[in-house]
């Protein structure tokens, strides 16, 4: 990547986000906040905002249904979004990969994650393309999440037995792209 200061695009970017229980599955996204990305000498650091009180369900058609689980999703027995309405990435930096090629991850990504007031260090490979009509980057990759390393500990067997139809797995998939533009810094 050149050297450079970039703005995170909060209308192009997308985080995707999928929760699972014995019955299968919902999906949905959650809008970012806001976000910089600073690269020099081939590395980055920045951070990234997440604004949990978007938080939706893409799957459920019934429009009676889909705001019961969203309301769910930003209560406490999940990300208790009326106190913690934003998660992040702090701290965020960005370290090449040896031998990466054009279609496989080609950074490191090294953060604290914030979530519900908890802070826990995160560590995944990414892909970071220069993307020529915004003018940036683009930052794309995926990630499981063990919610209850954040304290969202609802339907965890982990922590609760007999939970019937109410278990929910563990882990919560991510996949985002994260788009940035030029600040015109630097």
């Amino acid at each position: 990547m050149p050297d450079g200061d970039y703005a995170l695009d909060t209308v192009a970017s997308v985080i995707r986000w999928t929760g699972r229980n014995d019955n299968g599955a919902h999906t949905g996204t959650v809008a970012c906040a806001g976000g910089a990305l600073a690269f020099g000498e081939g590395r980055g650091h920045g951070d990234l905002r997440i604004d949990m009180r978007t938080i939706r369900d893409q799957d459920i058609t019934d429009d009676a249904l889909r705001p019961v689980l969203e309301t769910h999703l930003a209560s406490d027995d999940f990300f208790f979004v009326s106190r913690f309405p934003e998660a992040a990435l702090e701290g965020m930096t960005l370290t090449p990969l040896p031998g990466a090629t054009a279609t496989t991850p080609n950074y490191r990504l090294a953060a604290q994650f914030a979530l519900r007031g908890l802070h826990r260090k995160l560590g995944l490979n990414v892909a970071v393309r220069r993307i020529d009509d915004a003018g940036g980057p683009a930052l794309a990759g995926h990630c499981d999440l063990v919610r209850t390393r954040w304290g969202v500990l609802y339907g965890s067997a982990r922590f609760f037995r007999h939970l019937g139809y109410h278990r929910v797995d563990d882990a919560i998939s991510l996949d985002f792209r994260l788009v940035y533009a030029p600040t015109g810094g630097r």
